[in-house]
């Protein structure tokens, strides 16, 4: 299965993990991905590698109102957040969370030194 790194801010793995938040925004995504794939999260301040999820589908769109429902986020927010240009919404696949006991740090769980600052391939996991 193809895997993802993915930075979120706290709150939003917060939500994710409670089941609120079921469609993560972002500005792009994978192309050519095979669905479902997954999404390895690294929590932004430090925090490092916390959990993971699947994505089993993507919504493209140019109409912030067809990424409202899950989002936890406004239509105001998501227009700004758009300005103007087409939004992508990663679908949370529903039973696919799973939070680390621990924190991983972000070298040892990926090999990267940084993380992305939305998202990026992992090496591990392509065809």
């Amino acid at each position: 299965m193809e895997e993802i790194l993915l930075s979120l801010k706290p709150q939003y793995w917060d939500l994710i993990k409670s089941g609120k938040k079921t469609m993560e925004i972002r500005k792009s995504a994978p192309e050519n991905t095979i669905k479902p794939f997954r999404v390895i999260v690294y929590v932004t301040g430090g925090t490092g590698v916390v959990g993971k999820f699947d994505c089993d589908s993507i919504i493209r769109t140019i109409c912030p109102e067809m990424l409202l429902e899950g989002s936890c986020l406004t239509l105001e927010e998501l227009e700004k957040y758009a300005g103007g240009k087409s939004l992508c919404g990663w679908h949370v696949m529903a039973n696919s969370v799973i939070e680390y006991e621990t924190p991983i740090p972000l070298e040892r769980a990926t090999g990267f030194h940084h993380p992305p600052q939305s998202w990026r391939y992992l090496s591990r996991g392509k065809e």
